[in-house]
């Protein structure tokens, strides 16, 4: 038996599997699918159905991201890769097996854009990619619960975990449990889980690698259909991002302004009636200049 696997997971064709440019003999490679078709075999990758459902198709990825102890039990560790990833070169193979003999128990890339899970919630609702509840109501709990700002922020398109460690384990669990109940969006709450049980991440890449400059992986900017994808901000949500982007306010800012209403007892009424109170001050000045 193997002591590594490499795996992924593709939900309603959201990604066409990539085949390996190098392959490792001491790895397996397995792809979970939503698809029918039973086990079988893709280039390297041996397909296994998805024994999970979710209105949502892309929390049953990351049911899939979140549960390697469970459906990959018969491995040392894993290696998780997202679907628009293709491995290039030996150096990945080899990596895995150093953190392995290290005993390395979780890493992933650190994300050098973004320090602070607060900017990135800001960010997700900026760019049309989480509804501004689901954010608002994630905030909320972040708040509650204490934790900090300014610490850190993963990529998590790549993440090793070594399956024999009780902390690990609880860490998927809660990470799972964050993303069943709040957001799908995997990175809101990966180091909030880390942060819970009291470990950090070992940085996969070199400091200052990304995803997209490093010779291990060939990355693919957007998955397949994924503009279809992005949310549309509903008419009654959003009007604080609205009125900041066609006034300049500073995203600084608008995150500020974000962690304080996350604080509230009752966020989403607070951030809609601020919101309907700046909308009918935009239509008043454009009024004003109409009339002009």
């Amino acid at each position: 038996m193997k002591k590594y696997v490499v795996f992924t997971a593709i939900v309603g064709g959201y990604d066409m599997v990539r085949q390996p440019i190098v392959v490792d003999d001491r790895f397996d490679y397995i792809l979970f699918t939503d698809t029918d078709g039973g086990e079988r075999q893709i280039g390297v990758w041996r397909v296994r159905r998805i024994d999970y459902h979710n209105e949502v198709q892309t929390k049953i990825a990351r049911w899939v991201k979140t549960h390697p102890e469970v459906l990959l039990a018969e491995y040392e560790a894993s290696l998780w890769l997202d679907a628009n990833l293709q491995i290039l070169s030996q150096e990945l193979y080899d990596r895995v097996v150093d953190l392995y003999n290290q005993g390395v128990t979780i890493s992933t890339v650190h994300n050098i854009f973004n320090p602070c899970v607060y900017y990135e919630m800001y960010n997700m609702v900026k760019l049309h990619l989480e509804k501004e509840s689901v954010v608002l109501d994630w905030g909320r709990y972040l708040r509650k619960e204490g934790y900090p700002r300014m610490i850190g922020t993963a990529e998590t398109s790549i993440l090793y975990r070594w399956h024999r460690n009780h902390t690990i384990e609880n860490v998927d669990k809660l990470w799972w449990w964050s993303i069943e109940h709040y957001s799908r969006r995997d990175q809101l709450s990966f180091c909030y889980s880390l942060w819970k049980n009291n470990i950090w991440f070992e940085y996969f890449l070199p400091i200052g690698e990304t995803m997209r400059d490093t010779k291990m992986l060939g990355y693919q900017e957007v998955h397949a259909d994924e503009s279809k994808k992005w949310l549309k901000w509903s008419r009654w949500e959003a009007w604080i991002v609205r009125h900041a982007i066609r006034t300049g306010v500073s995203e600084d800012d608008m995150v500020e302004l974000y962690y304080n209403i996350y604080g509230y007892l009752f966020p989403k009424a607070y951030i809609f009636v601020y919101g309907q109170l700046l909308r009918l001050l935009d239509f008043s000045k454009r009024r004003c200049r109409k009339e002009k």
